[in-house]
């Protein structure tokens, strides 16, 4: 079993968002995209290392056609967890309702 950081997770959820790219953006729209973003975040040019290191994760899992699969599988099933957590929560709010004799 993997145990990632919330961090890591908003991470690995927005590659897309990290690059400013569509999810359906081309190779040479990842790679356009990253060499600006890089270019304005990267350390020598005084800027924070932390989101620079973002950005050259974001690239190196995009720009690799196995890694961006797998990456997308895994938005998938974030949408999908995300979607039945939310389900499970307005479910959960309405039997409350319900019992308090809020909805009839």
């Amino acid at each position: 079993m993997i145990i990632l950081t919330r961090k890591e997770i908003e991470v690995m959820a927005n590659y897309y968002h990290v690059l400013g790219v569509r999810k359906n953006a081309t190779e040479e729209e990842i790679k356009s995209a990253y060499r600006q973003k890089a270019t304005n975040h990267h350390p020598d040019m005084g800027k924070e290392g932390e989101q620079f290191k973002e950005i050259a994760e974001a690239n190196a899992v995009l720009s690799d056609q196995e890694k961006r699969k797998e990456h997308d599988r895994g938005l998938a099933t974030e949408t999908t967890a995300n979607a039945y957590a939310t389900a499970h929560h307005l479910v959960k709010e309405f039997l409350d309702a319900t019992r308090k004799g809020e909805i009839s």
